[in-house]
């Protein structure tokens, strides 16, 4: 048991406290292959108070902290061998912890292509 528990814990730890990762764009060079599907569902989070406005760093008091929530639906299936059809379906959630009237969220750039 041992000898399982310690690479569990290290996958674990590299799934769930990475901060970085990255992942082709919609429109790439392969094919899924006429009956072939790929699903994926994500979630990002971040918070922050201080942000850019051009190259200066600014804070609103006003706004308080700013955490912003997303979740990804990502589909794509092969319509024949040569074209496929991608749907992205991005949901957003926006709250500032001092100001309640400024929460928004929504769909945002939703994307349905057809790639051959």
């Amino acid at each position: 048991m041992k000898n399982i528990l310690a690479p569990l814990v290290g996958l674990s730890c590299l799934l769930f406290f990475s901060t970085t990762t990255r992942a082709q764009g919609l429109i790439d060079g392969f094919q899924k292959g006429g009956g072939n599907f790929d699903l994926a569902l994500s979630y990002s989070y971040e918070q922050y108070s201080d942000f850019y406005v051009g190259d200066q760093k600014v804070s609103e008091p006003m706004l308080g902290d700013i955490t912003t929530q997303s979740i990804n639906l990502f589909a794509a299936v092969g319509i024949t061998d040569r074209i496929d059809a991608v749907l992205n379906l991005p949901y957003i959630f926006v709250n500032a912890s001092n100001n309640p009237d400024l929460d928004q969220s929504s769909i945002q750039d939703l994307s349905l292509c057809l790639k051959g």
